[in-house]
């Protein structure tokens, strides 16, 4: 399981990442919950910007889909909240 969660961040490219953002803002292509899912997927590496998300969501359907992102992951998603 190490092994694969390390593949998946060293696939968490910044334009792997703008692209799923991007699309699960928009939903521009259809795809809104394959983006959801394949940010699920890459563990860590998108929470920050979905916790600024989250901060800045105005929207509460767009909160929903964000914290469901977050809590699929689970508690890795949690560790950059801790302090060092």
């Amino acid at each position: 399981m190490a092994l694969a969660a390390e593949a998946l961040r060293e696939l968490a490219t910044e334009e792997l990442l703008e692209t799923l953002f991007r699309e699960f803002r928009t939903n521009k292509q259809g795809k809104q919950q394959q983006a959801a899912r394949n940010l699920q997927r890459l563990g860590v590496a998108p929470v920050g910007r979905l916790l600024e998300m989250l901060r800045e969501a105005k929207d509460s359907n767009e909160r929903v889909r964000i914290l469901q992102i977050i809590s699929e992951i689970g508690a890795p998603s949690v560790r950059p909240l801790l302090p060092a």
